[in-house]
């Protein structure tokens, strides 16, 4: 209709996501490829995720763990999934790695541009998907792993403030209608149902299953997995010098 959209899709009882999500295929829309292209677009999206996980991993253990990265994420099953989908969520797993790719180069180099990168990779897939506010200690470890300076701060405040800005225009036209039905949620409406969220319900059962369907393996190999990973991190302590990128990814993945 060329319009654009104030705010995006239904999430949970009252309150609803940003529009960025609904911004970027539009913008796709753009271009005369048919009904398709949003799909041609997510498709494209993914093999940039195969190569910057190659980056990512090489970033962490060299040439060869990058090769093994791009490998597996160009064989998984989600990945394969995601590269299908137009929902919202499909945005999530590339915006995740792009902000570890900016996390890493901003513990490597301190760059500015590497943290604004990184906030705002984080705030943009939260407006899209607000599961994805688990990406949130990114910012934290970023920010206590480098000295205090006034530029980072105010760098890291942008980076986050800007893909908010459309709820706030909203909120000041409707009478602040989405933080009021945000509040209303996390205070009364999330009691409504049921949902098994149990912490060991989490770690034992989503997160195996989580990884065993990433690597198209069983559930308890994907425990295994995790249980091995989890040893090995743990009998490698006295070498976190040698392995700082591992260990500040480790340490935000347990924070998450």
């Amino acid at each position: 209709t060329f319009t654009i959209p104030q705010i995006g899709p239904f999430a949970q009882s009252t309150f609803f996501t940003g529009p960025w999500w609904l911004v970027i295929l539009g913008i796709f829309y753009l271009f005369p490829f048919g009904f398709l292209t949003p799909w041609y677009f997510i498709s494209l999206f993914s093999l940039g995720f195969v190569f910057l996980i190659y980056v990512v991993g090489r970033e962490i253990g060299g040439k060869w763990l990058g090769i093994l990265a791009a490998l597996l994420s160009a064989i998984s099953n989600a990945a394969i999934d995601n590269s299908l989908s137009l929902w919202n969520a499909a945005a999530d797993s590339f915006l995740a790695l792009l902000a570890l790719f900016f996390l890493i180069r901003f513990f490597k180099t301190k760059g500015l541009s590497h943290l604004f990168g990184l906030t705002f990779a984080v705030s943009l897939a939260t407006t899209i998907h607000f599961q994805t506010v688990l990406l949130s200690p990114l910012v934290l470890i970023a920010l206590v792993t480098t000295r205090p300076k006034l530029m980072y701060f105010v760098s890291a405040v942008a980076g986050l403030a800007i893909p908010m800005l459309p709820f706030l225009i909203f909120d000041l036209r409707f009478n602040w209608f989405w933080i009021r039905s945000v509040f209303i949620y996390l205070t009364v409406d999330q009691y409504r149902f049921w949902v098994p969220n149990r912490w060991l319900t989490y770690a034992f059962d989503w997160w195996p299953a989580t990884w065993g369907y990433i690597l198209g393996v069983s559930k308890w190999f994907g425990l295994f997995l995790i249980g091995l990973l989890s040893a090995l991190t743990i009998v490698r302590l006295r070498e976190v010098k040698q392995h700082k990128i591992f260990y500040l990814l480790a340490l935000s993945f347990f924070l998450e």
